[in-house]
């Protein structure tokens, strides 16, 4: 019997083994500079759904690696691994957003997608992410948002954001720049160190040099009174501050336990302090202290542990 053509191309359809990618082999071309083993392994995992293949096909269109140039088709794959929670794809999304590079120039989604990225820990959307509060690009200008991101971003090893930081803290009242610091602190992960300085940023990324002239010459808004940081019973410090009052608890007795030479006659509080778009912390101080002296001087000894501390009256 002769068996019809369609159904012999549906068997061998069905028989066809499914087509598979090998992520860390290519990593490991891409490396290389065998940008077309890369593309191979990487393209059946993407259209998987795997967001590592879909950022690092993404990566290869965009520069034209073994494939013709397309910051488009780059755009689509960053989104689907981006959608995903990838922060190297959320961050360069936002960069072709900010770039106009494949879609339309929308400072305010490179807003938002710099701001997923950037609250992972990515260290360059925190930079860019501060230049648009800065400039007002994408976001209403906030001076304390953006000092607050590059103080992140100047922490872990981007070398342009310290010029920036510096510009802006110098055009900002101490009580602002304790506010950005205080905020800061509450995005840092407590038991990360900050990245050594040594780690540098890719340039392709910054936004900065595509925003118009005029966002530089924007009014600052009127100045915020600083959030309060005001303990029970006489001075405190604040060490550090949490999402929720549990972790503020386990924090007290990590640090207390390993600084107890220091921390260890002094009771603790926790403070809930609503923070707008960045939600509720919950920072952690200690006290009381007999006066303002005192405190600071506590807060010194425990920076020399490159601790964060800072008196809260």
């Amino acid at each position: 019997m002769v068996r019809p053509i369609g159904m012999a191309l549906l068997l061998i359809a069905v028989l066809a083994p499914p087509a598979w990618g090998d992520f860390a082999a290519g990593a490991r071309a891409y490396k290389a500079g065998d940008y077309e083993t890369a593309r191979r392994e990487w393209r059946p995992l993407a259209e998987q759904g795997d967001a590592a293949a879909q950022h690092g096909l993404g990566t290869l269109y965009q520069y034209g690696f073994a494939v013709a140039e397309d910051s488009a088709v780059a755009a689509r794959w960053y989104r689907a691994a981006a959608e995903q929670g990838h922060a190297n794809a959320q961050a360069k999304l936002a960069y072709l957003h900010g770039r106009g590079k494949g879609l339309p120039t929308d400072y305010a989604a490179a807003a938002r997608w710099f701001r997923e990225a950037a609250e992972q820990g990515h260290a360059e959307a925190q930079f860019n992410l501060g230049i648009l509060y800065a400039t007002g690009a994408g976001v209403e200008r906030d001076r304390v948002q953006a000092l607050m991101w590059l103080i992140l971003a100047d922490s872990a090893g981007v070398e342009a954001a310290r010029e920036r930081r510096q510009q802006i803290a110098a055009e900002l009242s101490r009580p602002d720049v304790e506010e950005a610091e205080i905020l800061a602190d509450a995005l840092r992960p407590v038991d990360a160190p900050p990245a050594p300085p040594s780690s540098k940023p890719s340039p392709v990324t910054s936004v900065s040099a595509s925003l118009p002239a005029a966002w530089a010459s924007r009014k600052a808004p009127p100045q915020r009174a600083p959030a309060s940081t005001a303990g029970s019973g006489g001075f405190m410090i604040h060490l550090a501050s949490y999402r929720t009052p549990e972790a503020a608890v386990s924090g007290w007795r990590r640090l207390r336990k390993a600084y107890a030479n220091l921390l260890g006659k002094l009771d603790h509080s926790i403070v809930a302090v609503e923070l707008g778009e960045q939600g509720t912390f919950y920072r952690l101080q200690a006290g009381p202290l007999k006066n303002r002296d005192e405190a600071e001087a506590l807060c010194a000894q425990l920076k020399r542990h490159d601790l964060y501390c800072a008196p809260a009256f």
